[in-house]
């Protein structure tokens, strides 16, 4: 499953669009029990806390695409949101779409969609 930020797909041509597709997680943060110190320091835990959200999100937005036929998922966007002192929502939403890979030479081909077309049998020019 491709999943981009983008509206469009370079290389790619949208053939179908099934609409909006979103994955949800909520989850409960890291304690923070600790002290935090006033000097900006990178606290791990919290990083891995909000990229695991992110990932979770988006693999469940993913599967919602694959569920109504898509194989792409474009203009992906992320937001959290903090629910109550020990709750975080994590949301992915996207636009579902199918798209198929355009042949090497021909307008708007990139190098990766040449290579995809030519796997699934196109022409290579």
């Amino acid at each position: 499953m491709i999943v981009v930020t983008t509206n469009e797909l370079p290389g790619y041509r949208i053939e179908a669009v099934f609409g909006r597709v979103s994955g949800v997680l909520v989850h409960s943060r890291p304690s923070a029990n600790v002290i935090l110190p006033s000097v900006s320091i990178e606290m791990p835990t919290f990083t891995s806390f909000v990229i695991t959200g992110q990932q979770v999100a988006t693999e469940r937005m993913a599967a919602e695409a694959t569920r109504v036929g898509a194989n792409a998922v474009i203009a992906a966007r992320y937001s959290s949101q903090q629910l109550s002192e020990y709750l975080v929502e994590v949301v992915s939403v996207g636009t579902a779409v199918v798209v198929s890979p355009i042949p090497a030479g021909d307008p708007g081909a990139t190098t990766q969609s040449g290579q995809q077309a030519a796997l699934q049998g196109a022409p290579a020019l």
